[in-house]
C-alpha cells in the first residue's frame, strides 16, 4: 500500500486488519529486507474483542518472521493508543502488559529490539478523536515524537545498521514491485485538527475486512 507525502511512500498499513491478518502482508516488506521496522499492531485487535490473552502469541509470530527472515534487523514495538471507550481500553491496557513483556522476552534472546511507549500519558484522552481510536493532528505529532525518541535510544545503542542489499528478482510477483499500479490507494486513515491534514473519515466496516 502507498499514501503521503514521502517519495518513498510504501507500507502495511492495512485499515481495519488484526495482529495475524497484518502477518499474512508481512512478505512483501520482508522481502526488501529493511533494517529498522515501525510496529503497531492489535488496536483493531481490542476493538474487535478478538481472543486478547492471546495477543502477545500473535505478535510474536509477526516478532519471529521478522528476526528469522532479516539479517540484522531492528524493531520497535510500540504499545497501543488510550482508547476512549472504556470497554475497548481494558483490553488496551491488557494488551499492552503483554507487548511490555514481549520486548523484554525478546531482548533476553539477544534481539534488537525497543518498547515504543504510546500509552503513559504523554497521548492524553484530548489527543484521541470522537471515534474514541483514531488520533486527531497533534495526536499524531506525539506518536512521531514517541517514535523519534525510540529511534534515538537504539541509534545510542548501535543497533541501526545498513541496510542489506537485496536481490530485485527476491520478490517474486508484482504485488511487491513499488509500483503505484500496485497498490490500493487511497487509504484514509486520519482526520485531524486542521483541513490540511484531513484525508477523510476513517470508519471500521466488515467489507474488505480481512479478520481471520
Amino acid at each position: 500500500m502507498h499514501n503521503g507525502d514521502f517519495k518513498d511512500n510504501q507500507h502495511e498499513g492495512h485499515p481495519g486488519y488484526i495482529i495475524s491478518a497484518i502477518r499474512k502482508k508481512l512478505q512483501c516488506s520482508i522481502s526488501t529486507e529493511p533494517n529498522l521496522v515501525l510496529l503497531n499492531a492489535g488496536t483493531n485487535d481490542c476493538v474487535f474483542n478478538k481472543d486478547i490473552p492471546n495477543a502477545h502469541v500473535r505478535m510474536q509470530g509477526i516478532l519471529d518472521d521478522l528476526f528469522k527472515n532479516i539479517d540484522g534487523v531492528t524493531v520497535l514495538l510500540s504499545t497501543l493508543l488510550r482508547n476512549n471507550n472504556d470497554t475497548v481500553n481494558a483490553n488496551v491496557i491488557e494488551v499492552n502488559k503483554q507487548y511490555r513483556q514481549l520486548v523484554k522476552d525478546n531482548q533476553a534472546k539477544g534481539r534488537k529490539i525497543e518498547l515504543a511507549e504510546m500509552n503513559n500519558g504523554f497521548i492524553e484522552e484530548s489527543d484521541i478523536l470522537s471515534d474514541d481510536t483514531h488520533p486527531t493532528h497533534d495526536g499524531y505529532r506525539k506518536m512521531a515524537a514517541v517514535w523519534a525518541c525510540t529511534f534515538d535510544v537504539v541509534e545510542k545503542k548501535g543497533w541501526i545498521t545498513s541496510p542489506n542489499k537485496v536481490d530485485e528478482q527476491k520478490d517474486g510477483n508484482n504485488m511487491c514491485d513499488p509500483d503505484v499500479s500496485n497498490f490500493k490507494t487511497p487509504v484514509k486513515t486520519q482526520q485531524g485538527g486542521q483541513k490540511e491534514y484531513t484525508d477523510g473519515e476513517y470508519k471500521h466496516a466488515n467489507d474488505g475486512i480481512d479478520q481471520s
